[in-house]
């Protein structure tokens, strides 16, 4: 595996200091002689010892592993391991009193919901954002069904 498709794309910006000095550790070792040679300078391969990140800030020192990143909708339904809707919304209701509702179209429109209440999701999103997008609809949507029934 190269390291190009071993790390984000962009060298980004370190959370502590606001550095662009970082540098980004890819686990594993390249495939050959050739193989590191195409990766840019900001890109270190550390062997087969996790350091337990992935992102070193050369400027503070700071270590840190960036948020998981949806890219798409497709990739959303890769780390949930479905294939279909309906078994995506299995997957967010996972953890919720309520069943959640998804609708896309194809121009990659994604809008989740509970009961009566959802949110457009926009790709690329990071993991906890959409995690917290979806915690916060449910306790909404919980709390209007509450109010309801009053």
């Amino acid at each position: 595996m190269s390291a190009t498709k071993a790390y984000e794309g962009t060298r980004g910006t370190c959370p502590s200091c606001g550095s662009d000095e970082v540098t980004h550790l890819v686990i594993g070792m390249p495939a050959g002689p050739e193989s590191g040679a195409e990766d840019p300078a900001w890109v270190a391969w550390v062997g087969c010892v996790h350091p337990g990140f992935t992102r070193r800030c050369e400027a503070c020192g700071s270590t840190w592993t960036p948020d998981r990143i949806f890219a798409d909708l497709a990739d959303l339904m890769r780390e949930a391991g479905v294939a279909d809707l309906e078994d995506l919304c299995d997957w967010l209701s996972e953890d919720h009193e309520l069943d959640a509702w998804v609708i896309t179209d194809a121009d990659g429109y994604f809008e989740v919901g509970f009961g009566n209440r959802g949110v457009t999701i926009g790709f690329p999103i990071a993991a906890d954002e959409l995690w917290n997008i979806v915690d916060e609809l449910h306790e909404e949507a919980a709390a209007h069904l509450e109010s309801d029934d009053e």
